[in-house]
């Protein structure tokens, strides 16, 4: 009747606002998409991220919302969730502004009033992104620096494997970068100077160890 169909609209609109509440209490992005590709849900950080107000996003295509370089890898992803139940991507959320900015982004495909649909997360990783650029450029100048070197160097760790080495020690010993990662520093020396050269490794790797 009327009474308990009022009750069930009012314990509905509870829900939703408790659902609400979780969802935009998320510390990153949250959103809910079907197939079609249509956007069902979304938190509020969604809409202060991306720049777009909550009646765009009723209307944009999901795929949009990308950095256009990242649309197929974002478009494998949707497809594994809806294959496989699980995805994850990295990728570039293209803001109303132009902005383009780094998101991990995790993909849980699900039933939502009874059809397909995937639950997704996102995660600002613009931080972990600038450390991963000053590592590659402070690799780079390293190794630029190690290859202008005028002798060889090499660098190898407690077990005799070799962290890094510059060209010319490839191209004084003859081996390639594949073989000589493999390699222990002895393999670089005759049977008859082996037992001289350990022993002379051993007093360097015992004196370090009392510093």
């Amino acid at each position: 009747d009327l009474t308990e169909r009022l009750r069930a609209e009012q314990e509905l609109q509870k829900e939703k606002e408790l659902s609400d509440k979780i969802i935009n209490s998320l510390p990153g992005l949250f959103y809910l998409t079907d197939p079609t590709p249509k956007l069902l849900r979304w938190n509020n950080a969604f809409e202060k991220i991306s720049g777009y107000t909550a009646e765009e996003l009723k209307n944009i295509v999901p795929i949009n919302l990308f950095n256009e370089e990242d649309h197929t890898a974002v478009k494998q992803s949707l497809e594994k969730t809806y294959r496989e139940g699980l995805s994850d991507v990295e990728a570039r959320l293209h803001t109303k502004n132009g902005k383009n900015i780094p998101f991990y982004f995790t993909g849980v495909g699900l039933a939502y009033n009874g059809k397909p649909a995937m639950l997704g997360t996102g995660i600002n990783i613009t931080d972990r992104k600038i450390t991963e650029e000053k590592i590659i450029k402070e690799k780079l100048l390293s190794d630029t620096i190690i290859n202008n070197l005028p002798g060889i160097f090499y660098l190898y760790d407690e077990q005799g494997h070799f962290l890094r080495w510059n060209k010319n020690f490839e191209k004084v010993s003859g081996y390639s970068a594949q073989e000589i990662s493999t390699m222990h520093p002895l393999d670089f020396y005759d049977e008859t100077e082996k037992e001289k050269i350990k022993t002379r490794i051993n007093f360097f790797r015992n004196d370090i160890s009392n510093l």
